[in-house]
């Protein structure tokens, strides 16, 4: 049964007001410190200051590049990113995970792998992959695949096997029992795998961004830091924590979707 427009846009609201109120006033606190002499206008900008260049970001003169431009390219690597997370990661940490013994094997080397911190590799990656795009999608395919391993690997160790055992009673065949079975009762679990691996791809690519690139919204970051345009600074972070919710709610969206589908069946 197809969600009401009004239930979709009240669903959207929920997800996207918290944020918007938390931002809000975040800003009239941070305002109030700066007018009242407590925290320097290099520290953090006045409010007229940031609006003014979060609204001449498009048309900032010194800034190197577009600031479409940067947000394309970030959109891109975060869209490369997930797309490894989701098409190579997610069904091979399924495989790993349904196969006994390829999880004895490789699970433990996984996890002794993801438990070192991933950003202490990214100078590894980008010697390697130069400091273009590729490198900052394999460093949020790196992050996001993290969390995707492991909460994949742990809904498949703990699936009830007697759902497969009841299954086995009225079919034989194995690919039926896994289509069928196995991979729906699992399926809340790894939208929860996609959520968190997609979240953490971007944080991957923002990071990777902002210590070594030539573009994206990381890079604006830390060009604007690094130049002391404090306003454009804040903007942009600005623009970024809107970005991620945008990310968040879409998430959100999709795993309500599932869920409802899968009330349906």
């Amino acid at each position: 049964m197809d969600v009401p427009l009004a239930r979709r846009i009240k669903d959207v609201a929920r997800a996207v007001l918290p944020h918007v109120a938390f931002l809000t006033i975040l800003f009239i606190a941070a305002d109030q410190l700066v007018r009242t002499g407590l925290v320097s206008r290099f520290t953090i900008p006045a409010f007229n200051d940031f609006l003014n260049a979060l609204l001449n970001l498009p048309r900032n003169p010194d800034m190197p590049g577009s600031f479409t431009n940067h947000l394309i390219m970030t959109i891109y690597e975060l869209g490369a990113a997930a797309l490894i997370v989701v098409g190579v990661v997610l069904p091979l940490a399924l495989l790993i995970g349904l196969r006994y013994t390829a999880r004895r094997v490789f699970e433990p080397l996984l996890l002794a792998f993801f438990a070192i911190p991933s950003i202490i590799l990214y100078p590894v990656i980008y010697l390697i992959l130069g400091i273009g795009p590729p490198s900052k999608i394999a460093m949020g395919a790196l992050v996001g695949s993290t969390y995707t391993f492991i909460y994949v690997l742990n809904a498949v160790k703990h699936f009830d096997q007697s759902l497969v055992r009841m299954a086995s009673t009225f079919t034989t065949s194995r690919f039926k029992i896994l289509t069928k079975v196995a991979i729906p009762s699992i399926i809340p679990i790894m939208v929860s795998a996609i959520q968190l691996g997609i979240s953490y791809a971007m944080v991957g690519v923002i990071v990777a961004e902002v210590i070594a690139s030539s573009t994206g919204l990381g890079f604006l970051i830390s060009w604007s830091e690094t130049t002391i345009r404090v306003p454009v600074m804040y903007a942009t972070i600005a623009i970024t924590i809107i970005f991620a919710a945008v990310v968040y709610v879409s998430l959100k969206l999709f795993e309500r979707w599932v869920r409802g589908r899968m009330k349906e069946i």
